[in-house]
């Protein structure tokens, strides 16, 4: 086995910046999400629903680009986007909420993430397709 090359610099600051963006954006959105008095956690669920969509969406549109743009799948994807969703919070939520004596909520929250988030893609990339 070989050693994977190392990224060009360029490309980790696009990811970081990006990543940096989307945790803030994530965290101010879930702060002004209605739900801290409902078993599910709504905010990450409807963050992370809305991750895949806009992943959708940024899937689409990138294969319109050449390869000469990969610094936007940088940004966006890898960065933004990975900063924004949160597959640890949706975990961590499915195991508060069981060890919390709710394994019923923690079933569907663990199923409707799954589902939902399918979904928001396959709509993101349908919607994107959609406008060429």
């Amino acid at each position: 086995m070989t050693a994977a090359a190392a990224p060009p610099a360029r490309a980790l600051v696009f990811v970081a910046v990006g990543g940096g963006v989307g945790a803030v954006v994530r965290h101010l959105l879930t702060q002004t999400l209605p739900g801290a008095d409902h078993p599910l956690p709504w905010p990450t669920l409807v963050v992370n629903t809305l991750g895949c969509l806009l992943m959708g969406l940024l899937t689409s549109e990138l294969t319109r680009f050449p390869l000469h743009r990969q610094p936007v799948k940088m940004l966006l994807g890898t960065g933004f986007l990975g900063g924004f969703t949160t597959f640890s919070h949706y975990v961590d939520g499915v195991r508060e909420l069981t060890v919390g004596g709710s394994p019923g909520w923690a079933a569907v929250y663990l199923v409707l993430s799954v589902v939902l988030g399918l979904l928001a893609v396959w709509i993101g990339i349908t919607v994107g397709k959609g406008k060429r």
